[in-house]
Order: C-alpha cells, then sequence, then structure tokens
C-alpha cells in the first residue's frame, strides 16, 4: 500500500514539476524481491544482505541508494519521495561483500567496502593488506599464489601479535568483492592494479583534510 501510494504522490509531483517544461516525464519503476527467493541477487547485485531494505537505482545498473542501512522504512509516501528526489545528495552504497563476525582464531580482520573508512578510523593505525581473491576464470596457478598469500598474512599477523607489546592492528580487504573508497584510492592508489599490497594507514580523525584523498598517511 505504501509503495502504490508512493507512485501516485512521485508521479503527480513529477507532473507538476515538468507540466511547463520540455524535459521528459519521469517514470518511477517498483519491484518487490523476496530475499528468500532471490538471495544471490539481492546479495550481489543490490549489495542488501537483510530484509527489510529500500533501495533505488535512478537509472539500470546505477549506483544504488539505501533509504536506511538499519532496515529502517519510510512513515509515508511523501517521506519516500523525498528520498526519491534527492539522491543526488546522497552516497550509494559501492559494490561490497557481505560484512562478515570477526574470527577468533585470526589475529586480522577482514574488512568491506560497507563501513570500511570507519573501521580505519577506530584504531590509531591499521595495516591493511589489499589482496584480489580468485574468480571464476583464474587459473590453478593463481589459486595456489592466493592460498600462500593468506596463510603469509595468517603467518604475519600471529608473529606481530606474539612479538609486539602493543601489537599493530591487521585487516585484509579483497578488492575484486569490495569498491575502494575514492578517499583511499587517491591517497594511496589503493586498487586491483596494484594488489596484492601493503599498507600503512593512520586514522584521519582529527587531522587537515586534504580534499577528497583521506587525510592519513
Amino acid at each position: 500500500q505504501l509503495l502504490q501510494e508512493t507512485r501516485q504522490v512521485f508521479q503527480a509531483s513529477v507532473a507538476a514539476e515538468t507540466e511547463s517544461s520540455v524535459r521528459k516525464r519521469k517514470k518511477l519503476l517498483i519491484l518487490a524481491i523476496d530475499i528468500h527467493e532471490f538471495p544471490s541477487f539481492v546479495e550481489h547485485e543490490l549489495y542488501a544482505w537483510h530484509a527489510p531494505a529500500l533501495v533505488a537505482q535512478r537509472f539500470r545498473h546505477g549506483p544504488r541508494y539505501f533509504f536506511s542501512d538499519v532496515g529502517t522504512m519510510p512513515e509515508s509516501p511523501e517521506s519516500l519521495v523525498d528520498f526519491m528526489k534527492g539522491l543526488l545528495n546522497r552516497s550509494p552504497r559501492q559494490m561490497s561483500e557481505r560484512p562478515q563476525l570477526e574470527d577468533s582464531n585470526k589475529f586480522w580482520q577482514k574488512l568491506v567496502n560497507v563501513g570500511l573508512e570507519e573501521r580505519l578510523r577506530q584504531n590509531g593505525a591499521t595495516i591493511l593488506y589489499v589482496y584480489k581473491s580468485p574468480d571464476s576464470i583464474s587459473n590453478d596457478e593463481e589459486v595456489i599464489d592466493f592460498e600462500d598469500e593468506m596463510e603469509a598474512l595468517d603467518a604475519m599477523s600471529e608473529w606481530l601479535n606474539k612479538s609486539c607489546n602493543r601489537p599493530p592492528i591487521m585487516a585484509a580487504l579483497d578488492v575484486r568483492k569490495n569498491e575502494v573508497p575514492l578517499s583511499l584510492y587517491a591517497a594511496a592508489s589503493i586498487g586491483g592494479l596494484n594488489a596484492p599490497s601493503l599498507y600503512f594507514i593512520e586514522s584521519d580523525v582529527g587531522k587537515t583534510p586534504a580534499g577528497i584523498r583521506w587525510a592519513g598517511e
């Protein structure tokens, strides 16, 4: 009922705005997807992992804008229309894996795109290992190299944890499955072309902003 009322309010609002202009009238397509019936599509195409979730796209295959990151739904058709008309003022959700619980048996944390910058700000500095996991066209040698790299990461993080009085925070990011925020790419060229690589990233909290670049060294 809410979505149907929203369609009516949205179309009426757009019609009023375009009545005296030559712009093509916009249309609103509303789809309802059962996360239990299409879990792979919801997770890998919409980057959503919980229901309910309200996701908007300005065009097919365009950026995904979430009404809320915690499953909150609009209270009225008008609030949903305001959300739809203000998409360009919001930050879209980038490609991301599902956030995971920390593995207590590992001495490093697996990070994903969602909440990445916030996690890097929680500590004074983080040693971030950036890698690309194998995909469907990876050959056997690439798979073996990847397994060796992850074993080396386990060994290094365990050694640091046992050798340092204050072990550094170790983390890893799979750039094949997670978009790198522009702030980190601009500051250190973190991305798939440079993977695998190891970075020392300081928190940017309290530091002078450097444009879009991450302020931590």
